[in-house]
């Protein structure tokens, strides 16, 4: 496995924990919820109309009371069958977040963490009250993100907890694979940097917890806090070159259109953060995978050079760049002709730059 990483990270599959709505949109149920009240709504007008009917014309009033009879079976059909797939589902995410647990890296990234009885009894009676948006003195912070709760304990102070939540089971489970992406991919992240020795990026601790008490069946993760270190920003030549090729390995598809986080750490070093891309599809086809490597590192949002503010780490990230992907391949004539694409290529760098350095000093 470790072999395969260090040659041609675009031929290694996904770790198929789950494969969750890539757009970053909640799908909701199999059976959306709008779509059952227009079935609901339907099915009692026409069993309203069919009673009126009887006393006129009966065959017509007998057939609508049917149909909406059938409407409303119909639905309850579906919510069944929607909470037998749910049950389903849920017990595949943990039999699946049990086998990615069980690989090295993974039980690197959780040694570090230790949830003591206590805390977990804690989870346990805070969890219900953060579903019902309740407020708690044990909470020190917590911030919602769509159907995802952020918070923090003041019991421990050096953790944060990632909590699906959601109006309904299904909503909830997706959430918990959104968060079952997030952590395959740090357990991948983690692969590449002791596969490639990035000993200058660091992938936080973090480890799944599925709760078995008065909250039993919830997946929470919870990672280690990172503590920002101004000192170290200073000198972050090697991490940011570091991070360039960690890019350029692991870059494809993926639709964030955030900036790659990163934080600077004690060491200087750069602790990475929400990574999403690394178990996306893979790109054998080279013009492909190349336009992804380089769009994280250059791309206008989401990418390396969005996340950095500093002219030297700019150019730092951009010299990395010249070096391991100096051609662009991708122009059609960029296999006849390698001087265009190498002209091509450092005249997309030097855009990005310019446009880059023009975000950060906005003209008055």
């Amino acid at each position: 496995m470790t072999q395969a990483v260090s040659s041609n990270l675009s031929q290694i599959p996904c770790l198929n924990i789950y494969e969750p709505n890539r757009s970053g949109r909640d799908q909701g149920s199999p059976f959306f919820d709008t779509k059952t009240k227009t079935v609901l709504v339907a099915s009692a007008i026409l069993g309203t109309a069919g009673l009126v009917l009887l006393a006129f014309a009966p065959p017509i009033g007998a057939a609508c009371i049917a149909t909406g009879l059938l409407g409303i079976s119909l639905v309850c059909l579906f919510k069944i069958v929607e909470g037998i797939h749910g049950l389903w589902t849920l017990s595949s995410l943990g039999s699946e977040l049990e086998k990615l647990e069980k690989l090295p890296a993974a039980k690197q990234l959780a040694s570090d963490i230790t949830i003591s009885p206590a805390i977990e009894r804690e989870l346990e009676e805070i969890i219900p009250k953060i579903d019902r948006k309740e407020s708690d003195d044990r909470i020190a912070s917590i911030q919602r993100t769509g159907n995802t709760a952020v918070f923090t304990l003041k019991s421990s102070p050096d953790l944060q907890f990632k909590l699906p939540c959601g109006e309904s089971g299904f909503e909830r489970f997706s959430e918990e694979c959104k968060l079952a992406r997030h952590y395959e991919n740090m357990v991948y992240a983690k692969m590449i940097c002791d596969s490639e020795k990035y000993d200058a990026l660091v992938v936080p601790s973090i480890r799944p917890i599925h709760l078995s008490g008065s909250a039993s069946g919830r997946y929470l993760l919870v990672e280690q806090k990172v503590e920002r270190s101004e000192s170290s920003a200073s000198n972050l030549e090697q991490a940011t070159r570091q991070m360039v090729r960690f890019l350029v390995k692991t870059g494809g598809n993926c639709d964030n259109v955030n900036p790659i986080p990163f934080t600077p750490i004690q060491g200087n070093k750069l602790s990475m953060q929400n990574i999403y891309h690394l178990t996306g599809d893979s790109h054998p086809n080279l013009s492909t995978r190349e336009y992804g490597e380089v769009d994280f590192v250059i791309g206008r949002n989401h990418s390396l050079l969005a996340s950095l503010d500093r002219e030297d780490l700019i150019d730092i990230a951009l010299d990395e760049l010249k070096k391991l992907r100096p051609q662009n391949l991708t122009i059609a004539e960029g296999r006849r002709h390698p001087e265009r694409a190498v002209q091509h290529r450092l005249q997309e760098i030097q855009e990005a730059k310019e446009r880059r350095m023009a975000e950060i000093h906005p003209r008055g």
